[in-house]
């Protein structure tokens, strides 16, 4: 590695230390801060970074992290199944609504995955941020994050199977029988933590001198990733897989999770949104594109709306609500960054969509927030 590798490598790692501290001094979430500093740093302003296959290395390995902490996010047994029900009408007509405005306005179809984006990671800090994550309102923004997250990833997985291995039915057994299998076993290992737990004391405590459940995470992680590859998969597929089977297998993921934030959120996810701003080239005269597109996103989620007002709220607050469901720009960032690799896209279109993700990551947040406090100035809203 040359000195001025050496010297981006520094650059890149104190951006995504120092995010979080202009995040709280702008007020801004903290993704969205350091996928900015990552164009500041970039070639949009100083063009200061030299790449170097180790950084390069250190930001896919936060994708996957990132990708399996959002595979361990999710948690079937807390989602009703007239939620699950809501949320697929409602993706179906965010994907309609998405289709139309593409048509009407002559968009590129890659947008679809701007417009349909939706991600849990700043909603999850809003929600903290108004002290309503444990409300009703709280948990049903949060669980249709998840849901409609969950929706979008699975489509991907779909996909990335279908174009590494057609419609062969046998791949898909195979994949699926490596699944199940996977399943079974977790669920041995449960039973076996039932009868002697002991022996498996440091999965379910914050004990752990020998780091056994970081390093089982890990290993699962990084198994599924080289089993992607085997399939012909997108590796970071695969880590999604891989914290959803852990979710799905365990009753407590709690100390799994800890550990996947303190290593994951504490470094590596950081340094792949400043390495995603790095490779993104902003052109000034795509700006007012950028903000219709924003503008447009609201009505490619109205579909969300329908959860909001068929769990008794009210049209203004379901719609407001919705506010906080459209955007996702750590969602954006995932289905573009596969989408490049995959040269489906090209690099003036990944960048203009992480603009795009960017912009309306701050306008809906902002929105949200001051509506959701209008309302509650003016009328109570459903209790917990």
């Amino acid at each position: 590695m040359s000195a001025y590798q050496s010297l981006s490598l520094f650059l890149v790692v104190l951006a995504a230390f120092t995010a979080p501290i202009f995040s709280k001094f702008i007020k801004i979430p903290i993704v969205t801060m350091e996928i900015l500093i990552g164009i500041a740093l970039g070639p949009t302003l100083l063009n200061i970074v030299s790449h170097s296959p180790f950084m390069h290395f250190l930001a896919e390995f936060g994708f996957f992290l990132l990708m399996f902490y959002v595979g361990l996010e999710i948690e079937i047994k807390e989602i009703s199944a007239k939620l699950i029900t809501l949320n697929l009408t409602a993706f179906a007509v965010n994907v309609v609504m998405s289709i139309v405005i593409i048509k009407i306005f002559h968009l590129n179809f890659e947008l679809i995955a701007v417009f349909v984006a939706a991600s849990v990671g700043v909603v999850v800090g809003v929600l903290k941020e108004l002290k309503i994550i444990n409300e009703k309102i709280g948990k049903l923004t949060l669980y249709s994050g998840i849901i409609q997250e969950f929706i979008i990833l699975i489509i991907a997985t779909s996909y990335e199977i279908y174009k590494g291995e057609g419609y062969s039915i046998l791949k898909y057994a195979e994949i699926m029988i490596s699944i199940v299998m996977t399943i079974i076993f977790f669920k041995t290992v449960k039973v076996l933590h039932w009868w002697y737990p002991e022996h498996f004391k440091y999965f379910t405590t914050s004990k752990d001198p020998l780091s056994l459940r970081i390093r089982f995470a890990l290993t699962i992680m990084l198994l599924s990733v080289s089993f992607a590859f085997y399939f012909h998969i997108d590796p970071v597929v695969g880590a999604f897989i891989a914290g959803f089977i852990i979710s799905l297998s365990f009753s407590n993921t709690i100390m799994i999770k800890k550990d996947i934030e303190t290593i994951g959120l504490g470094f590596f996810i950081p340094l792949f949104f400043v390495y995603t701003g790095i490779n993104t080239k902003i052109i000034i005269q795509d700006i007012p594109f950028v903000m219709f597109v924003v503008l447009l996103m609201f009505f490619s989620h109205i579909g969300s709306v329908i959860i909001f007002y068929f769990n008794k709220f009210s049209l203004s607050e379901s719609l407001i609500s919705s506010f906080n469901l459209s955007k996702g720009v750590s969602m954006i960032v995932l289905l573009m960054t596969i989408a490049k690799a995959e040269n489906i896209v090209n690099q003036k279109m990944f960048s203009l969509s992480v603009l795009i993700g960017i912009t309306a990551e701050i306008f809906y947040t902002v929105l949200f927030k001051n509506g959701y406090r209008l309302l509650k100035k003016g009328q109570s809203l459903p209790p917990t």
